[in-house]
């Protein structure tokens, strides 16, 4: 097959209909777990190509899918999966994998990004999306600060925590400050409605379980390290909780310095937090695979590019260490005209869009300078991407804070899963 080094420029090429088509047998690609819109680009691009979708399951819990048997049983030519479900070792070891370092393997990723997508020096699969897995948090007086917190509360990025040891300081800090300075400010959207403590140890749960899973996806929860983190977060409870009522000013609107909605979108604005000694971030992966034994390989090899054009204005300065800014912000801004024009929006929003875009002047509308170089140095340097699924912190955190479980019932129950 034709080498084929891809730049994400490139990649958004296929939102034009700039690639050009290559030669196919008969037959429908088959598609095992297709990604959002991924289908409609590709067929978009070549119209005279078939496909056949093979779509995952969820299960009963509604957060496993029955990807891991049909990656196994079934026939596929090109599959999407995530990295904390299935490995490439694995896949490769079962013969499933088709090497795709001569297609794929010019691609600038950042290192853990490539050391995640590779097995014994091939690039096994190709990255097109990132979500965090781990505890992050948004500190509403870093997040351009709208309503001048930190001056008011006299909060510098010196005072963001990364750990809960730092948490539980600035919750001291905050509520050394007299009354009247905390006036209409609560500390943490979690303590109105009582969940503050499920809230804080659930992420906890989370973050060490991806900390800390071995190579298999393996978590013991029977170590200092888990235990010192609970204890950390009772005690950071029970601080919020003699500290709950908030003052109000009639008719006004409390504000948070610390919000846990959080996104899970590698890019945004949000607080990570580490449990161990060393900085880590875990993340699942977004991979496509083709199949060892496909006869399309040049048809999936399309999809795949596809599939990168498509979530390449969203996810790539996450994947990339090199990316065209300026090519990725028009093509996001492509996207929404259509988008906006689907939906019949009115035609003075659309104009506006048309006139950001023409005018090159939407730096900053999904993701500004600053985050990208925040992402590059704070970040990047710190992905690690266990396979150890999704867990679960909310039901055990919620039977500890209730009193259900005991330090060591909480251990017991996670290591039991």
């Amino acid at each position: 097959m034709k080498k084929r080094g891809l730049c994400i420029a490139l990649c958004l090429c296929l939102l034009t209909g700039a690639l050009p088509a290559l030669a196919q047998d008969g037959g429908a690609l088959r598609v095992l777990n297709d990604g959002w819109f991924v289908s409609e680009d590709y067929l978009a691009q070549y119209p005279d190509r078939s496909l056949e979708l093979i779509p995952a399951e969820y299960l009963d819990n509604g957060i496993d899918t029955n990807l891991r048997e049909l990656i196994f049983t079934t026939d596929w030519d090109v599959a999407r999966i995530t990295t904390d479900e299935l490995t490439l070792r694995e896949l490769d070891e079962a013969g499933l994998l088709m090497d795709l370092t001569e297609l794929f393997g010019e691609e600038k990723l950042y290192p853990a990004v490539r050391g995640a997508v590779t097995v014994d020096g091939r690039m096994m699969g190709v990255p097109t999306m990132g979500w965090y897995m781990g505890a992050r948090y948004r500190m509403q007086w870093l997040d351009g600060d709208p309503y001048g917190l930190g001056e008011k509360l006299g909060l510098t990025e010196a005072d963001e925590p990364h750990t809960y040891a730092e948490l539980y300081a600035l919750a001291q800090k905050y509520f050394a400050l007299d009354a009247e300075t905390r006036r209409g400010i609560l500390f943490f959207d979690g303590m109105l409605n009582g969940q503050a403590g499920v809230l804080l140890l659930s992420s906890f749960i989370q973050q060490y379980a991806g900390e800390f899973a071995d190579a298999e996806g393996n978590v013991d929860y029977d170590t200092d390290a888990f235990r010192d983190g609970v204890r950390q977060i009772e005690e950071l409870t029970a601080l919020l909780g003699d500290n709950l009522k908030p003052l109000y000013n009639e008719g006004s609107t409390t504000l948070y310095m610390l919000v846990s909605d959080a996104a899970n979108h590698p890019l945004g604005n949000e607080t990570l937090f580490s449990v161990g000694t060393e900085r880590k971030v875990p993340m699942r992966l977004e991979v496509w695979v083709m199949n060892a034994q496909t006869g399309k390989a040049d048809e999936a090899a399309d999809y795949i590019r596809a599939a990168m054009a498509r979530s390449a204005p969203e996810f790539a300065p996450a994947l990339y260490e090199e990316y065209d800014y300026v090519a990725l912000l028009r093509a996001s801004l492509d996207r929404d005209i259509e988008a906006q024009k689907e939906q019949n929006e009115a035609q003075s929003v659309i104009d506006e869009l048309i006139r950001l875009r023409d005018a090159g002047e939407a730096d900053g509308r999904y993701y500004s300078r600053e985050q990208l170089e925040r992402y590059r140095t704070e970040v990047a340097p710190y992905l690690i991407f266990p396979s150890c699924g999704y867990v679960d912190g909310w039901t055990p955190a919620n039977s500890y804070m209730k009193g259900k479980l005991d330090m060591d019932g909480l251990i017991a129950e996670l290591n039991n899963r």
